[in-house]
């Protein structure tokens, strides 16, 4: 996904973010294998090490933890969106396009302030952890100097119009459904934490109440969404766990709605069986409906609407004609 660069006061509606997957990886034991390279693009090359820095951050910016399981199954995935990236950058390069030092450092910074949670600002998160700031401002790089890219080569497309916002504004006035639009305006938008555990198919009674006894031990336990993330993750494939930051009312189920309506933030709700098993939430923050949106917030939405049906099919032509060597057989380059 790829966003339009738009004003700094409506940096909150960009989703600079939808391309941390939730992915994570193990370190390596072996400095040299850490080393190796996993796949070529268009020259550039990524490293076993870098991929292991890409899959730990993105831990981290999710909020969820190393297992396994995750391990396992985020690691194509990761690779994909890098290798995704390092086709962007060579774009920028071909066409000088890539952004100044200033422009990255502001960037990033905003990012990093937005980011702040109980456990300090993205910096310091990277920094404790030991993960390079060159991880997250290649990312940047690439989103950036691709956006440049979408708008030198489409930008009277990608232009909105004041008419375009009074057309826009008039719909939402009468309750009609913009999407994309509708779903970020007017609208509650929560942060929480859900955590399911699973009855196991044809469970006896006496497996359903020992897990039902974990879970409300689980729940007693955590003093926090996080502590939630934790203490179901430590349950492997018993437990999974999702971590949601501000998704609007639209998207989740009205039932989760009225859950957490009821709840107060920083608070873990009591184990809700259902059928295939128990449910809890842990509410990090719910902030409340804007009662108008601002021309500015408009423009950011409907530009990055544009921008996103472009780029989709530009990445793919672009991409095709990728020089892509890879070096993980894990993993289809298929577009």
């Amino acid at each position: 996904m790829e966003d339009a660069i738009v004003e700094w006061d409506s940096y909150r509606n960009m989703k600079f973010f939808v391309l941390f997957f939730a992915a994570f990886l193990i370190v390596s034991d072996a400095q040299c294998h850490r080393a190796a390279v996993v796949a070529e693009v268009n020259n550039q090359i990524i490293t076993e090490k870098d991929l292991d820095y890409r899959v730990r951050m993105t831990l981290l910016t999710n909020n969820l933890p190393i297992t396994e399981d995750n391990i396992g199954e985020a690691r194509a995935t990761v690779l994909k969106a890098m290798i995704d990236e390092a086709v962007k950058l060579s774009i920028g390069k071909k066409y000088d396009l890539m952004p100044g030092a200033q422009e990255l450092a502001d960037m990033f910074q905003h990012i990093s302030d937005s980011q702040k949670d109980d456990r300090g600002t993205l910096k310091e998160k990277l920094t404790k952890h030991k993960i390079p700031e060159r991880i997250f401002l290649s990312h940047l790089k690439a989103e950036i100097a691709w956006r440049n890219y979408l708008r030198g080569r489409f930008g009277a497309q990608i232009h909105i119009s004041e008419g375009d916002i009074l057309e826009a504004k008039e719909a939402l006035a009468k309750g009609e459904i913009i999407p994309g639009l509708s779903d970020q305006i007017n609208q509650a938008t929560f942060s929480f934490v859900q955590a399911v555990f699973i009855f196991p198919e044809n469970a006896s009674e006496a497996e359903k109440e020992r897990i039902r006894k974990i879970a409300h031990t689980v729940s007693q336990n955590a003093k926090s969404p996080r502590g939630l993330s934790s203490l179901a993750s430590k349950w492997g494939k018993m437990a999974r766990v999702q971590s949601h930051n501000t998704l609007p009312q639209s998207r989740i189920p009205q039932p989760i709605v009225e859950i957490l309506k009821k709840m107060k933030e920083r608070e873990v709700s009591p184990p809700l069986e259902a059928e295939f098993g128990l449910l809890m939430f842990g509410l990090e923050k719910i902030k409340a409906p804007e009662a108008t949106a601002s021309d500015n917030e408009i423009r950011s939405l409907l530009t990055e609407q544009k921008i996103q049906k472009m780029s989709q099919r530009e990445f793919g032509n672009v991409y095709r004609e990728a020089h892509i060597h890879l070096k993980d057989p894990g993993i289809t380059t298929k577009e």
